[in-house]
């Protein structure tokens, strides 16, 4: 009867996983999408910071995800995405994942760039795994939109 007990403390105990709070990877530079004659660009005014806190999945993670954009002529456009897991979770990983959805969210003569990335978790129990996948949507003007990743 010990072995067991024992045996099911071990099992817990392997498959409680734990991410610390801090960044979730390096920065994703997101000039390398835009065009050569964007790509090298000095912005015409500062560059803004936008950053918003969102749930991750099931035990809701806070994640703080930051985006800067900059602005040449009339157009704004996205220079890079970051994501802080702002608090200890119960998960193995937590991490920031593809950009897709690239568009222009303004309009011909005053474009502005928006994108979307995947936060992903992973945790293992007793019984399996589960993981998922939450997308975020944002833009060079700091809308932003949360969605599950089935979008």
């Amino acid at each position: 009867m010990r072995v067991w007990i024992v045996a099911s403390v071990v099992v817990v105990g392997a498959c409680s996983g734990r991410t610390e709070a801090g960044p979730l990877g390096r920065p994703l530079e997101l000039r390398q999408y835009l065009p050569d004659s964007l790509r090298s660009a000095v912005g015409s005014g500062t560059d803004s910071t936008f950053q918003q806190e969102i749930p991750v999945g099931p035990d809701s993670a806070r994640v703080d995800l930051v985006w800067k954009a900059f602005q040449h002529g009339s157009g704004r456009y996205l220079s890079s995405v970051s994501g802080r897991l702002a608090a200890p979770a119960p998960y193995d990983s937590v991490i920031l994942g593809n950009i897709s959805g690239l568009k222009n969210a303004g309009t011909k003569s005053d474009p502005i760039e928006s994108a979307k990335v995947q936060v992903a978790w992973f945790k293992r129990g007793p019984f399996g795994h589960k993981a998922g996948l939450m997308n975020f949507e944002f833009d060079a003007a700091g809308r932003r939109t949360i969605g599950p990743a089935g979008r």
